[in-house]
């Protein structure tokens, strides 16, 4: 098939215990993360073998494709070894899992395998109703980590009826991954808050 990458015909749907888990990418993981997860359709039944051509790439992320074998050896390497985790605090369950299983590249073409333990998350959510999506456009448009998860979390609630949520401070700063950090509150309003809020608001239409 044709994987020219026409990001504004992408959409990123994930079911929401993925957009509310424990996440620490790096800013790269997140954006070859979102590409791949783009490719599948909300009522897919199965993953197939998803294709993305490392020029392709380049373009959508706006850079030059010369570096880009490095770097996705980099970050196929980044995300294969991080763990995705899951928790209930009710009841104290969790699943823990890898989103890669395999990551192949030859002759340009990057051809990451998704583990078949990421089909409640991706897979035949119209049925499911419980997920999120957003545009891939405006995603990798995001330069910080933190941007990235809050829009991931703002967008979850966009089309909710009151428009409006609200998130324990500690249950946030796990699901950005920053637990230990910042326990000055004026402190991480101003490096992760107020960060967050500056650059979405320039790179998105987003507005909170």
């Amino acid at each position: 098939g044709d994987y020219a990458m026409k990001t504004q015909k992408y959409e990123v749907c994930q079911a929401n215990a993925f957009v509310e888990s424990r996440q620490n990418y790096t800013v790269n993981e997140k954006r070859l993360l979102s590409t791949l997860i783009s490719f599948v359709k909300p009522s897919d039944r199965d993953f197939v073998e998803y294709e993305l051509s490392i020029k392709d790439w380049a373009k959508t992320l706006g850079v030059s494709p010369k570096g880009l074998y490095q770097i996705a050896d980099e970050i196929t390497t980044g995300l294969m070894m991080k763990i995705v985790s899951i928790k209930d605090p009710n009841t104290l369950q969790f699943d823990k899992f890898h989103v890669l299983s395999r990551a192949k590249y030859a002759e340009g073409i990057l051809t990451p395998k998704i583990a078949w333990e990421m089909n409640d998350i991706f897979l035949q959510l119209q049925a499911k109703k419980n997920y999120t999506h957003y545009e891939l456009a405006e995603f990798v448009t995001l330069t910080s980590t933190h941007a990235q998860r809050i829009y991931e979390l703002i967008k979850q609630y966009q089309h909710s009826k009151n428009r409006e949520r609200e998130i324990e401070l500690s249950e946030l700063k796990m699901m950005l991954g920053i637990e230990d950090k910042y326990p000055q509150f004026k402190e991480f309003r101003r490096k992760v808050l107020d960060v967050a809020l500056k650059q979405i608001e320039e790179k998105t239409s987003l507005r909170y």
